[in-house]
Order: structure tokens, then C-alpha cells, then sequence
């Protein structure tokens, strides 16, 4: 055989090689792209209907080993673009009474009475570009305006380790220069003497699937980092640290701030020199629910240390459900309206990079379900809501909110683009008893042009005004996503 037969024969096979792979791809995305039929997750609510959604949209990878997955790395990818949005009609009808219900709650307060300011974004995550321009003037202005401001790091600030290229869209292990918190100065050149007012952050989560991304001594130096910029910080504990429940004094309102996780990203992995802050059974291996699972021992004692320490105000970040999913599964409602119970004022969600809906929990006596318009809507709230035991000690209502979204981001889709700021306001009364209200969220965008090398944190409507004049895809897309949203959350119209 001479040279140049042996090259075509090895380029036939290379080519045959790349067709046999390319149509394994086809049919395994044709596979996922197949409708299948799925009823109830669960006997917490025992309704059973039964909704045909895509294959994909059933991948949940969370609690899974690496050597578990498979092929369904695949339809996790088709749904890390794609999204599932649907749910059974009974959840969505649920979330837009409770939706409804938030606005009555807003509806009675005046919120022009002086009181705390708290704000929370969702994920902070690894942006590839811009590190210290990406924070545009008119978003810096809205979280001057907190008096408390918190969200979750989704990325490791380590300038021992070098920062993930920036030519790769995206990563599943992510680094961060220092400047990128620094961002969130009050103001430069370390101007604010006060260390402790140094950020615009009160208090970060670093309890995620990523906390572990480097290894516990890139966790410690990540933990130190935010520290020195003056942010507190809970997710796991270290010898010599801090506790991992952080309390903060503000006007005279002692706010109490824990974090927690499903677990990290590599299963195998066992800390030695740290402690992470995990709730056992909050993401199952198995589609099924199962309430044995759970261990919230560490959460009873967190909240057990903020009333011991008369902590007025309680909030728990939860990193926990499932991707790219827009309706928290029956796990995370269960959980969540467990954690409620336990005393958390705010259950803060992060993790599916979308922004999902909220629920109140109250008692059944809560003169806010009378203001509902309709019977029907108030059954439904009877029914599938969030109530207090009766020799619960716990009066006051509280907020779950499932998911924030991502703040910052360059994940590949609109969705998981437009996050929100949430907003509560805390009132003191002068016989010291606490009242609280959510407000508004404000949405935000993450403008990304790999092109430009440019990202931009903007708010959703500058972005529309100035970009959307014309009727492009994309521009219709993005008013999709924001009209999506607002059917899940009360937000700003302007």
C-alpha cells in the first residue's frame, strides 16, 4: 500500500469515526427531544395529575456521582440551554395566588416610613470579562440605597490560583480575580475607613456547589478575602474562623444570617481542615421525595444560637432544588416551609439560575387570606399553603423565595441573564416587636458580547429601551423572559 492509499484510508476512517459519533449525538438529542408523561413527584400533595414534557427537562444531576451520569450529561446540556418552564397546573395556579397574595401584603404598608432597608440578589458567578467595569452606575446606585445587602458567591476569589481563561463561554469550575468583589466598593482606593462598610455586601453565602471547586485552602482564602473587604461570610467552618452564623447590628434591628447547601459539586471529596454547612436529603440521587432524608440538625442550631443571641431578624440562604427549572420541585417546598417553621423570617434560595416564584407561611387566622377577591383562591391557599403548627411559637409571617436567579452571570441563555434584586423592609416598634414587608424586586440584565469582550450589568428595562426599538428575536425573546418573570414575582414596572 502506498503513501497515498494509507492516507485515504485513514481519512475515510477518521471521517466515518466523526459520522458514527455525530449520529449517536443525533439520535441521543432526538432521544431527549421525546415527549414523556410524568404524574405526581410526591405524596406531600396528593394531586394527581399527569403533564407530557420533553425527556430533557426530567435530567436532574444534583446528589449524583460523576460515574452515575452518563448519557444524561447530554440532556442536562439541552436543558442547561433549553430550560424547563413547565410544571403541573395545579403548582402554577398555586404560585399565582400566592403571588396574589404578596400584593395584599404589600398593599398594607406605607413604605415611605423610615425602617431597614434589606436587599438580596442570587447568584454571583464567574463573568469571564470586564471584572471592574461590569457594574453600571445605575445598578451601583440601587444597592447603595440597602442597609443590608446579601447574596450567594458562586465562585472561588483566590489570586494563588489563576483566573479561568476568558476565552471559554463557560466553565464548571470557576475562579475569580479579586478585583471582581472589589467592584462592590462603596467607594475606591479604600476611601471608606470603617472596614466593616467597606462593600456594599453585608453578608455572602459561600454555602454552594462550588465552594469546593479548588480545594478547601482556595475555600479558607476565599473566606479570608471577603473578610478583609469587610463582608461576612457563612458556608462552612474552619479552625480559628469565624461561627458560621453571622449577626448584624443595624439601627438597633440585630439581623441574624446563616447559609447552607445540598453539598458541592465532587462527591467523592472529603474536607478535613473545614466544615461545610450541608443539609443532608436536600438533593436526592432519585427523582422520588423522601422526607427521611433529611437532617437539618445544623439548621436547628444555627437558629437556636440567633434567638439565644436576641437576634430580631432571621435569614437563611438555602442553595438547594434543581437547575434551570423555573417552579421549585415538592422536595424544595417541604424544605423550605420546614426551615420557615424552625423560625427563618426569609428563606433565601439560590442554585437554578432562573428566577422562580415565592410563598408566605402564617397562621390560619392571618387576616391577609380574607383580603384575597375570591373563595376559590383562598381554598387554594387553605388547602396547599404554608401555615404555623398550632402550638407553634412562631406568629409573624415569613418568605420563602425559591430562587433568586443568577445577579451576575454568563450562562448561555436569557433566562438565566435577567436576575432580580429583592426588596424588604424591617420595622422596629417602639414596644421593640418587629414588622416586615416585601417590596418590590427590581430585574437586571447581564449584557454579554463575546465579540466586544464586554459584559454589563444594566437593569432589564435601560436594556430594552435602548437596545429593542426594533422587534429582533432576540429583543422578543428577552420581553418573553421578563413578562415569564413578572408572573412569578412582584416587580418594578416603570
Amino acid at each position: 500500500m502506498n503513501l497515498r492509499a494509507t492516507i485515504r484510508f485513514i481519512v475515510k476512517c477518521l471521517l466515518s469515526l466523526i459520522a458514527g459519533l455525530l449520529g449517536i449525538l443525533l439520535f441521543t438529542a432526538i432521544w431527549f427531544l421525546m415527549p414523556v408523561q410524568i404524574g405526581r413527584e410526591s405524596a406531600y400533595f396528593n394531586i394527581d395529575e399527569k403533564i407530557n414534557i420533553p425527556r430533557f427537562m426530567t435530567i436532574r444531576l444534583e446528589g449524583k456521582l460523576y460515574e452515575e451520569i452518563g448519557i444524561d450529561f447530554i440532556g442536562y446540556l439541552i436543558k442547561y440551554k433549553w430550560h424547563r418552564k413547565e410544571t403541573f397546573p395545579w403548582k402554577k395556579s398555586f404560585f399565582s395566588v400566592q403571588k396574589e397574595l404578596q400584593k395584599k401584603w404589600l398593599e398594607e404598608w406605607d413604605f415611605t416610613d423610615q425602617g431597614i432597608s434589606l436587599g438580596a440578589v442570587g447568584d454571583i458567578m464567574w463573568i469571564r470579562t470586564d471584572w471592574e467595569r461590569f457594574l453600571t452606575e445605575e445598578v451601583r446606585y440601587s444597592l447603595e440605597q440597602f442597609d443590608f445587602l446579601t447574596g450567594n458567591l458562586e465562585t472561588n476569589i483566590d489570586f494563588n490560583l489563576p483566573s479561568i481563561p476568558r476565552f471559554l463561554p463557560d466553565s464548571m469550575f470557576f475562579n475569580s480575580p479579586q478585583s471582581y468583589l472589589k467592584s462592590f466598593r462603596k467607594l475606591p482606593n479604600d476611601q471608606v475607613e470603617n472596614v466593616s462598610k467597606r462593600s456594599m455586601f453585608s453578608v455572602l453565602s459561600f454555602a454552594n456547589n462550588h465552594m469546593y471547586d479548588f480545594g478547601e485552602t482556595s475555600a479558607v482564602e476565599t473566606s479570608s478575602f471577603l473578610q478583609k473587604e469587610g463582608i461576612g461570610v457563612s458556608g462552612f467552618t474552619a479552625p480559628g474562623a469565624e461561627d458560621t452564623v453571622k449577626i448584624i447590628d443595624i439601627q438597633g434591628v440585630r439581623i441574624g444570617f446563616v447559609a447552607v447547601t445540598y453539598g458541592y459539586n465532587n462527591i467523592h471529596f472529603t474536607p478535613k481542615i473545614t466544615k461545610p454547612n450541608l443539609i443532608k436529603g436536600l438533593a436526592p440521587s432519585r427523582f422520588a421525595f423522601a422526607e427521611e432524608e433529611f437532617d437539618f440538625s445544623l439548621l436547628r442550631k444555627a437558629l437556636s444560637q440567633m434567638e439565644d443571641s436576641s437576634v430580631d431578624f432571621k435569614v437563611v440562604s438555602v442553595h438547594w432544588g434543581f437547575e434551570n427549572e423555573s417552579y421549585p420541585a415538592d422536595l424544595t417546598i417541604w424544605a423550605g416551609r420546614e426551615i420557615a417553621k424552625m423560625g427563618a423570617d426569609v428563606v433565601l434560595g439560590s442554585h437554578p439560575h432562573l428566577i422562580q416564584p415565592s410563598e408566605i407561611c402564617m397562621s390560619r387566622g392571618d387576616p391577609l387570606l380574607s383580603k384575597l377577591n375570591s373563595k376559590e383562591d383562598r381554598d387554594s391557599i387553605l388547602q396547599l399553603g404554608c401555615f404555623w403548627d398550632e402550638n407553634s411559637k412562631k406568629k409573624n409571617r415569613s418568605l420563602i423565595i425559591y430562587s433568586l436567579g443568577n445577579f451576575t452571570s454568563n450562562i448561555w441563555s436569557w433566562e438565566a441573564r435577567v436576575g432580580m434584586i429583592s426588596k424588604l423592609k424591617i420595622f422596629k416598634n417602639v414596644d421593640g416587636r418587629i414588622q416586615w414587608a416585601p417590596q418590590e424586586a427590581e430585574l437586571i440584565f447581564n449584557e454579554v458580547s463575546w465579540w466586544e469582550n464586554r459584559h454589563r450589568l444594566v437593569k432589564l428595562e435601560t436594556f430594552l429601551r435602548e437596545n429593542c426599538n426594533e422587534s429582533t428575536a432576540d429583543c422578543r425573546e428577552i420581553s418573553k423572559v421578563k413578562q415569564e418573570i413578572e408572573s412569578l414575582q412582584i416587580v418594578e414596572k416603570r
